[in-house]
């Protein structure tokens, strides 16, 4: 099987940009507005995508996704004021 881990820095960066590009258009589409859990992983993975940290930019993606009955408790998302944001 293959795993992100296994491909070459060019190829990690083009698939994790795809993925956070897919969200995000996803984000644009969905009826209302993005809740402060889908606002919070986009943050997160553009700013682990632009250190280079894309498995973590993924994670963070996986988490975004999951509708509300199946995040986990404690919330492994902060949102900083005046950090990155989507529209940076």
């Amino acid at each position: 099987m293959l795993t992100l881990d296994t491909l070459d820095t060019g190829l990690q960066r083009n698939v994790t940009r795809f993925i956070i590009e897919r969200f995000l258009l996803d984000l644009g589409e969905q009826l209302g507005p993005p809740d402060r859990w889908q606002i919070a992983a986009a943050n997160n993975a553009i700013a682990a995508y632009q250190r280079g940290e894309f498995d973590r930019a993924l994670r963070c993606i996986s988490l975004g996704e999951k509708p509300p009955h199946q995040r986990p408790l404690s919330a492994p998302f902060t949102i900083e004021k005046g950090k990155l944001s989507l529209r940076s």
